[in-house]
């Protein structure tokens, strides 16, 4: 699944479990926050990618993973997220604002001991086209992630489930000679 917020502090009442979250009393085995500025390059193609795609993005994610998108539909003025916002949340959640954009993945919403962050944008550095990044690239990378995600979950995804994505991710999306 994913949900839309549009502040830090809608981020902070999805995480806590509010009210106005249709699915606030049931758990995820992985959470995660999309973190992009919106503004150029591969932010803005990741905001256009998932403002453009966001009853698939939500289908995509599935039942084994939230994702939080910083997109503000819920704003009573549209206008109202701007993208230097994005710092505070990134700040929030323990990213430094020179990885951003970012995928910030978790276990446990409310305590968040437990973060992976994949930078999106080396990730991503190889998609660039002539005309900027294409969507089937960007749509590739997600696509990947929920199906490592669904297979860390049908083989049980207990106490190690992070772990487990932490070694899925890097297998996939690190590259050789790249680790430290």
């Amino acid at each position: 699944m994913s949900e839309p917020v549009g502040s830090l502090a809608e981020l902070k009442e999805l995480l806590e479990g509010k009210e106005q979250y249709v699915f606030q009393n049931r758990e995820f085995p992985f959470y995660s926050v999309l973190i992009y500025s919106r503004v150029k390059g591969l932010n803005h193609h990741l905001h256009e990618y998932v403002s453009g795609n966001a009853e698939g993005f939500n289908g995509l994610t599935g039942p084994n993973w939230l994702v939080a998108v910083l997109e503000n539909v819920h704003a009573k003025d549209p206008g109202a997220f701007r993208p230097e916002d994005v710092y505070p949340i990134a700040r929030f959640l323990g990213v430094r604002v020179d990885e951003i954009p970012a995928l910030v993945f978790f276990t446990d919403p409310k305590a968040r001991s437990d973060l992976f962050v994949l930078n999106l944008g080396w990730i991503m550095s190889d998609l660039e086209g002539p005309e900027g990044y294409h969507e089937e690239g960007i749509n590739k990378i997600f696509t990947k992630i929920a199906a490592g995600i669904d297979e860390i979950c049908a083989l049980g995804g207990g106490q190690d489930r992070m772990a487990d994505l932490q070694s899925f991710l890097n297998k996939e999306f690190i590259r050789p000679g790249s680790e430290s």
